[in-house]
């Protein structure tokens, strides 16, 4: 997914006209490498990312991008190009940037789980103080149906909402012996998800910083540490449930800076 992310950012800041396909029964054709391929040639750069029978290709001229997609057709049974990044995945194209959305794939989970849009809508994934605590005794059901709703909702957190990050870790935690609460859990996540929610942006940063290398440069003084304020503390919305106004006010600093 990290390859995928730096890859629509590069698309984005470069303005490339992109598109996925899929190679039909592609177990019947010689073995595919994975990975990145950027084939240059001034106008007729392309940047070509496989991945199994996942292709996604991109080029600044379209009449090149359609030219590629041509040239697989001739060769594999292929999809139609798209811009959505598969069954699970929708991309939007705007004049300011990329965004990666989810809206079907929660649309599947909502539908999975037995909620409607008639449900009642909640503002935050989990309510303000919400604590779970394992059963004493297992159920085997119920064990199940919890780890298929957490890893659901993982997908979606790693994709698209980060947000829920605190909702999978708290929920994770206790999905061996789900509490009598966790149902209402549940449902208050599922309900939250009704809502418009946030999407990934190409100006949502995620950089990984390693220990010593933040080390190396506090020494050399080319970075300033400055106190954050507990209000703009981003990290809070991954790590615990919060009231609606300070969980609204994060996701707008993470999305808009």
């Amino acid at each position: 997914m990290r390859t995928l992310r730096t890859l629509l950012a590069i698309y984005s800041a470069r303005g490339f006209y992109f598109g996925q396909i899929d190679v039909e029964t592609a177990y019947l054709y010689a073995l595919l490498t994975l990975g990145c391929t950027h084939l240059v040639g001034t106008e007729n750069e392309i940047w070509i990312l496989v991945y199994v029978d996942d292709i996604i290709f991109a080029s600044k001229n379209e009449q090149t991008k359609d030219i590629f997609a041509g040239h697989l057709r001739k060769k594999y049974r292929i999809t139609e190009p798209t811009t959505d990044m598969g069954t699970r995945n929708e991309s939007i194209v705007r004049a300011d940037g990329i965004i990666l959305t989810q809206d079907l794939y929660v649309s599947k989970i909502l539908e999975r789980f037995g909620f409607t849009s008639a449900a009642k809508s909640a503002t935050t994934p989990l309510a303000h103080g919400t604590t779970l605590t394992r059963a004493d005794e297992e159920d085997a059901e119920a064990r199940h149906l919890a780890q298929q709703f957490v890893g659901a909702i993982l997908y979606a957190a790693v994709i698209s909402r980060p947000d829920l990050s605190s909702t999978v870790r708290v929920m994770s935690h206790v999905m061996s012996k789900p509490p009598s609460n966790f149902e209402a859990c549940k449902k208050h996540v599922l309900r939250e998800a009704l809502v418009d929610h946030p999407t990934s942006h190409r100006r949502t940063k995620h950089i990984e910083i390693r220990r010593e290398f933040i080390k190396f440069h506090i020494g050399h003084e080319t970075v300033k540490i400055e106190r954050v304020s507990t209000k703009d503390q981003l990290a809070d919305i991954l790590t615990k449930p919060l009231r609606q106004d300070i969980h609204n006010y994060l996701v707008q600093m993470i999305l808009h800076g």
